[in-house]
């Protein structure tokens, strides 16, 4: 090999070294730069981070959001992504932490008022006007997923509380009966636990649920705000479905047709009242 042919090969290499210095200098100065921005402007790199699809970025980027402003509001937002990537574990931690703060009560009640407002669908406000219904209803989704210990007696005091029946209850009924890993068998069980179920006060779970059901009814007759009237038909429509629901898969017949009727009845009305 001649000297200019050594020269050229020599010249080549170092090129392609300068080459990929210049390749690792850019690269480490862009992830500085995506790490200052993630640390300094979490909200801006969630834009970036919502263009390339980085979920467990994104995912950070919430939870430093909300740890740095230690608002309900970032708070849920970390709730409803863990929810969107499926982390149950995750899920269930936030919704435990959000539950127990003093301005959960406030910001529930803001929440559902900014909601029936924006939306002229009425048909949608079951579902948009009420905030802790819904957390309610994820809570029971994350036990059952988790198969935790218990979560039958977390049901029944959520009831007993007079309270969230048609979320807690309703959630789970529905749970076991489209869950395709039970056998029939294995789904009779647990639906008679969960009616069934006596706790320390003495009273079953159905006798509860009808505390819950009159309660509603009165509540019915006094309540001004079609929000209002709309979001207690519903919770009325959920519970007869659910109980609905419950016997026919235990083969009470009676109570079958009973539960049937009523529901049948609430979801009449209910359809009138989103209808007006």
């Amino acid at each position: 090999m001649d000297n200019a042919s050594k020269e050229e090969k020599v010249d080549w290499v170092k090129g392609v070294k300068t080459a990929l210095k210049t390749l690792v200098a850019c690269f480490v100065v862009i992830m500085f730069s995506l790490t200052f921005i993630f640390v300094l402007f979490p909200k801006f790199s969630l834009k970036i981070n919502n263009t390339l699809g980085l979920d467990k970025v994104k995912e950070l980027n919430y939870q430093m959001i909300y740890k740095r402003t230690d608002k309900i509001t970032d708070l849920y937002n970390v709730i409803l992504f863990e929810a969107e990537l499926g982390k149950t574990s995750k899920e269930l931690e936030y919704i435990d932490e959000i539950i127990k703060r003093d301005d959960y009560v406030d910001f529930c009640k803001t929440m559902d008022k900014a909601s029936f407002e924006s939306s002229k669908d009425k048909q949608m406000i079951p579902y948009l006007v009420n905030v802790n219904g819904y957390l309610t209803s994820r809570k029971i989704v994350c036990l059952y997923e988790l198969n935790v210990n218990g979560i039958e007696t977390y049901v029944y005091r959520q009831t007993a509380t007079g309270k969230f029946a048609e979320y807690s209850f309703a959630t789970y009924v529905d749970l076991v009966c489209d869950d395709e890993t039970l056998t029939d068998a294995q789904k009779r069980e647990k639906l008679s636990f969960i009616i069934n179920i006596v706790d320390t006060s003495g009273k079953t779970h159905k006798e509860l649920l009808n505390k819950r059901i009159d309660d509603i009814n009165n509540r019915l007759n006094i309540e001004d705000s079609e929000e209002g009237k709309i979001s207690l038909q519903y919770a009325l429509t959920r519970i007869y479905r659910a109980r609905y629901c419950v016997y026919e898969a235990l083969g009470n017949e009676a109570e079958k047709l009973v539960n049937k009727a009523a529901y049948e009845t609430a979801k009449t009305k209910l359809n009138e009242m989103i209808n007006l």
